[in-house]
């Protein structure tokens, strides 16, 4: 099983901070308004923070993930205009697909690079958006991250 420890500090830390940043790629998206964006920011940290099926093949990586300080990771992306968040997230997504391909099993990877997306296909969900679940802006972004993780 893949652990935290079998990657550098630096590489851990891009790893740990892919959901969030995806997360928050997608709530950013779109504006979804006050209330929309709180539910949105709330999914991401509650699905990030939220424990993984412990037969999960990516079980160990996703656990190590939720108990990595997600708030401080959160502070440094939101300062991010919308696009270049979104652009970020995409850059992130290929270089983690890498470092996972590197250091863990191919189950463990295509587990994490789900898990990644099913987070950002859950903060296009809880929110409306010009009166649609999905934004065509979120839609968007949610295609290029597959394509980003699907390499």
């Amino acid at each position: 099983m893949t652990t935290q420890f079998d990657f550098s500090p630096d590489e851990w830390n891009r790893v740990a901070s892919l959901p969030v940043l995806v997360g928050l790629a997608v709530a950013k998206a779109e504006d979804s308004g006050f209330f929309g964006s709180m539910r949105e920011t709330r999914t991401v940290m509650a699905e990030v923070a939220a424990q993984a099926d412990p037969n999960d093949p990516a079980h160990g990586l996703i656990q190590s993930v939720a108990g990595t300080d997600t708030g401080a990771q959160a502070d440094a992306f939101k300062a991010m205009a919308p696009e270049a968040l979104g652009d970020a997230a995409v850059v992130a997504s290929t270089e983690v697909l890498a470092l996972l391909q590197r250091v863990a099993t191919e189950a463990e990877t295509e587990s994490f690079v789900a898990w990644v997306l099913a987070l950002g296909q859950q903060v296009a969900d809880v929110a409306v958006e010009n009166g649609v679940r999905v934004s065509p802006k979120e839609a968007q972004l949610l295609e290029r991250l597959d394509e980003a993780l699907s390499q």
